[in-house]
């Protein structure tokens, strides 16, 4: 088995469990905002394309060494069903609530594997119900977390080489 290659800059700096969760929303799901809004968690909030406070949330625009720096520091991650982040949020011991973008198999799939190693949870409808089913798990997804110990990057790449020298 083969771990998912991670950007070396995730690895870079401090990681803790602060007090809010990061929120990224690449399609900009207009319905997710009012839904954290009424929840008593802050959060910071990324894919909306503006900055500023609104209630419990903090928009920001995406700068990729402050998004890096809130992913460190967040106690959870909110987002789309995207391999790539999810990969991240396992490798920092981050629970993340999957909410796949609709009709994206690949997206629900990942959503899936999130939940059946118990490393977070998915819905397809984000209401207040499927966040404070999230937020109330946080400790048990922390725990299956806290026993994953990303490999590094080694492997994945000498796996990579070996198929690329066979083709040429």
């Amino acid at each position: 088995e083969i771990s998912p290659i991670i950007r070396s800059a995730i690895f870079k700096g401090a990681t803790s469990n602060g007090s809010k969760i990061l929120v990224y929303d690449s399609f900009a799901n207009q319905r997710l905002p009012e839904v954290l809004k009424s929840t008593s968690q802050e959060y910071i909030v990324y894919g909306f394309n503006r900055s500023g406070r609104d209630k419990n949330l903090e928009f920001r625009k995406f700068n990729e060494e402050g998004f890096i720096s809130d992913l460190q520091s967040a106690m959870a991650v909110i987002g789309t069903g995207g391999f790539t982040l999810m990969s991240e949020c396992v490798a920092l011991h981050k629970p993340y609530l999957a909410i796949p973008v609709t009709h994206q198999f690949e997206q629900i799939e990942n959503g899936l594997e999130i939940e059946r190693h118990e490393f977070g949870a998915m819905t397809l409808a984000p209401d207040k119900n499927a966040i404070g089913h999230f937020l109330k798990y946080l400790p048990k997804y922390r725990r299956r977390l806290a026993a994953y110990k990303h490999p590094g990057n080694e492997l994945a790449f000498a796996e990579i080489a070996k198929v690329v020298n066979a083709m040429v």
